[in-house]
Parts: C-alpha cells; structure tokens; sequence
C-alpha cells in the first residue's frame, strides 16, 4: 500500500497520533500493541517479506497514504452517522401527538378552534409530509361567528373611510388598550442574525375583549408558527369615545 503511493510504513509509525492510536486500540481490543503490527522479513522464495496489520490499522494506515481515501472514508462515516441518527429519533404516533397536545391545551381559555389550529401545526411539524393537507383544512377552522375579525390595520381603514381620518394601526391598538379591551407587553428574544436582543410589542384581550377578538395562527418563516390578535369591525363603536377624547389624524 505504501510502495504504491510512494510513501514508507516507517514514517507512519514514527507519528505520535499512530503510537496514541495504537496505545488506544490495544486497550480496546485486549491485543497487545506489539501484535498489532507484524513485519514478516523474507527468506528467499519460501517466506514473502512484508508488514501484516490489524484490520482497523489496515484503514487508518490507508487514509494516511492516499488523501482521496481519506475523503472517502470521512464521507462514509458520515452518511452511517446521519443514517443511525435519523433512525433513532423519536417517533410519535398522531393519536398520541393529539393525546399530549389536547392535555396541555384543554385547561386553557384558547377558543376550540384555536386548540384545533395548534393540533394541526403540531402534527404538520411532526410529519411534514401532510402539510398540504393542513394547508387546506386550515382555512376551514374559523371562529363561528357572522362577523369577520380583522387586523387593527383594518379597522384604521374602516375608521377612516367612515369619519374621513388618517389613524394607523398603532393608534387602533392604542384605543383598544385604552377603553380596557386589550393589554400590551414586550416579547424578547435574541435575533439569529444580528446575536442582538430584539424587543417585540404583543397583545392579548382583556375578559371584556375576549368578546369581540380570536386569536389565529399563522406560518411565519422557518417554520415558525405564530398567533395575530384579530378584531371584530363592531368593537370600533367601544372605542370611538377613546377617539372621541383624544386628537386624531385627519
């Protein structure tokens, strides 16, 4: 092996990193490190001359001698990696997805369309190979109810076509915050990007805003599933008195 690409056995086990393997595989193996290696010298046509090694020396020895096995062999074990890896990771059942989820949610306020919505994204994440069956039958979970919930971006456009002003969505949720409808606090997390701390303004109803609001979820990116607050258009008459009160943008 050493001949043929022009390298010599000695200069291989004169390393350091060879005696320490060696050390290490004849702790492994139980065999003694000096019958690891066995170099037979030739007697003439009777006995052949040459340099007889245990089967793992035999690999290590050859990634040394050729770099185009040494990739080879790095690459191999690589895929026997991945391949034991990925066998090994849990599997769970959907039933029993649905069993642990269902427990988690059941003693929260979340409206059962919302639990719906969570169940469907928790088992889409699990098996994302019936994501395009959830995409269509996400559509069909909606709060029962004849009025549509809209963004506060939306209700500005309504407000503002109605009384011919210029608010933005931030006053809306200002206004909701105001006549005790919803409550505010700050999210943070650290942005994978930047390394900086990133500080996201949230929402959630108040008891008398559960009445005019749903919580939806939506796919943000990588696969990432987040909740946006949305509106029944009638809770603007709650807070026309907030506008009422205060200056508005015409």
């Amino acid at each position: 092996m050493c001949k043929a690409c022009e390298k010599k056995f000695n200069h291989y086990a004169s390393l350091n990193s060879t005696k320490a393997y060696w050390e290490g595989l004849s702790l492994d193996t139980g065999i003694p490190a000096s019958k690891l290696v066995i170099t037979i010298r030739g007697r003439g046509d009777k006995i052949p001359q040459g340099t007889w090694g245990h089967p793992e020396i035999a690999i290590d020895l050859a990634q040394w001698v050729s770099v185009e096995f040494r990739i080879w062999a790095n690459r191999s074990l690589r895929k026997v990696i991945e391949t034991e890896a990925s066998s090994t990771k849990l599997q769970i059942s959907p039933e029993e997805l649905i069993r642990i989820y269902g427990n988690i949610l059941a003693p929260t306020s979340l409206s059962e369309e919302l639990k719906a919505t969570y169940l469907l994204r928790a088992i889409e994440a699990q098996f994302p190979e019936i994501s395009p069956s959830v995409q269509k039958i996400l559509p069909s979970i909606q709060p029962k109810s004849d009025e549509e919930y809209v963004s506060p971006t939306k209700l500005a456009q309504i407000w503002n076509n109605r009384h011919g002003t210029n608010i933005k969505a931030y006053q809306i949720n200002n206004a909701l915050e105001g006549v005790g409808l919803q409550t505010s606090y700050y999210s943070e997390r650290i942005s994978t990007k930047t390394g900086k701390l990133k500080r996201t303004k949230c929402y959630s109803p108040t008891e008398r805003g559960n009445d005019y609001s749903i919580f939806i979820l939506d796919k943000a990116g990588s696969n990432k599933t987040v909740q946006h607050l949305r509106w029944k258009a009638s809770v603007l008459q709650e807070i026309a008195k907030y506008f009422n009160n205060v200056e508005v943008g015409k």
